[in-house]
């Protein structure tokens, strides 16, 4: 394994994003097979099947609706996989050197090195932590449309998310702190944790 950054799950495949060699991988739960399934090995963002494509530092995966979901980090984009073509195709982001804060329709959105995805597949969203801006960024999976998430403080290196019941939980690691935030009422507290 080279520098396996995170681990998804879906139909008895263990889905692994390796930053290492910039590729996805899957090992089979039931066979114990590790497959490579989509990425050249080179470091840039190029859409295509299988190895046609290519990632830029892969550090989370989600699933939602049988699709896999990747932040690439050095390419400041959110892409994803379908897992039965092993298609690659870019969600959001323009480019190795095109990264900065834009909301708006996928194709023109910018991202600045995300790092931690979820995915909310009652409300068809996915959830970035926008490292580079400090920001929480929602991608509404029908429309493409991403947005800012307005919270009464910056994130200061966020490094996981997690959603449940519409609620999501954010790991903030240099903030030291673990957050929950209720996209309902827009409520983002302090978990009490120590």
């Amino acid at each position: 394994l080279q520098q396996p950054r995170a681990v998804a799950l879906l139909d008895n495949q263990l889905l692994l994003a390796m930053a290492g060699d910039n590729c996805i991988w899957s090992y089979d739960l039931g066979t114990r097979a590790l497959a490579r399934r989509a990425g050249s090995g080179a470091m840039e963002l190029r859409d295509g099947s299988g190895a046609m494509a290519a990632f830029a530092q892969p550090v989370a995966l989600a699933v939602a609706n049988k699709t896999l979901y990747v932040c690439d980090a050095l390419s400041s984009s959110v892409r994803s996989v379908q897992l039965r073509g092993e298609l690659v195709q870019t969600v959001t982001g323009q480019g190795m050197w095109q990264h900065g804060l834009a909301d708006g329709n996928r194709s023109q959105a910018l991202l600045q090195y995300p790092l931690a995805l979820a995915a909310d597949q009652e409300a068809q969203v996915l959830w970035v932590a926008d490292a580079g801006n400090g920001k929480l960024r929602r991608i509404r999976l029908a429309s493409g449309q991403v947005s800012t998430v307005e919270l009464a403080r910056p994130l200061y290196g966020v490094a996981g998310l997690a959603v449940e019941s519409g609620v999501l939980w954010v790991a903030d690691t240099e903030a030291c702190a673990v957050l929950r935030y209720d996209p309902h009422t827009g409520q983002c507290v302090d978990v009490p944790i120590g």
